[in-house]
């Protein structure tokens, strides 16, 4: 039974919550399903509290990237990542991503990426199909994030850049590695 009171407002308030006789629970379920549903989408509606992690140009077709690095004489910068590693993160933010942007890097270099441990669908340098884990492990990648510059074909160009070093000298290496790898596709060696 339930105790009704009259508000200062004129409207019935129930203060007492066991159903009446003949009250079906189903009515009660469906208030309380669409007072939860509103507080969730209250609660989401702006997405996830942080951001999804920089990223950028996955690796899909690296045969059609190999063909377009070798017409323009560019580097493919291949950065290998896993999952929640906070040095990936970094690098990509700090480092990677504004390069990426920078006009200057415009026509130097294709940067692509592979994450070692997903089983997401590549095409090789070959042609062959692949996914991002099996591609690594042919780079023998155990550590991230590691840096690969290679030319057209998928061959090393320069020495990979493994780990995040010194952070003051992360940039520089970055631009030495660029630099030796253009210097070597535009001599032909």
């Amino acid at each position: 039974m339930r105790d009704t009171e009259i508000a200062a407002n004129g409207h019935t308030m129930h203060t007492n919550h066991p159903l009446e006789e003949g009250e079906h629970p189903a009515g009660r379920r469906r208030a309380l399903k669409a007072i939860a549903t509103g507080w969730w989408s209250i609660l989401f509606a702006a997405g996830p509290a942080h951001s999804a992690p920089p990223a950028l140009p996955a690796a899909s077709d690296l045969a059609a990237d190999g063909a377009t690095a070798k017409a323009q004489r560019v580097p493919v910068l291949l950065f290998f990542n896993r999952v929640g590693c906070p040095y990936c993160e970094r690098a990509l933010r700090e480092f990677l991503k504004p390069m990426e942007r920078d006009p200057d890097n415009a026509g130097r270099l294709l940067f692509r990426q592979v994450e070692i441990d997903k089983p997401s669908k590549l095409v090789d340098f070959a042609g062959n199909a692949t996914t991002h884990r099996k591609f690594a492990q042919q780079f023998n990648i155990t550590l991230t994030p590691t840096i690969w510059f290679v030319d057209g074909e998928g061959n090393p160009l320069v020495e990979p850049i493994v780990g995040l070093r010194t952070v003051d000298y992360y940039g520089y290496y970055l631009d030495q590695a660029i630099n030796e790898s253009l210097s070597k596709l535009r001599k032909g060696t």
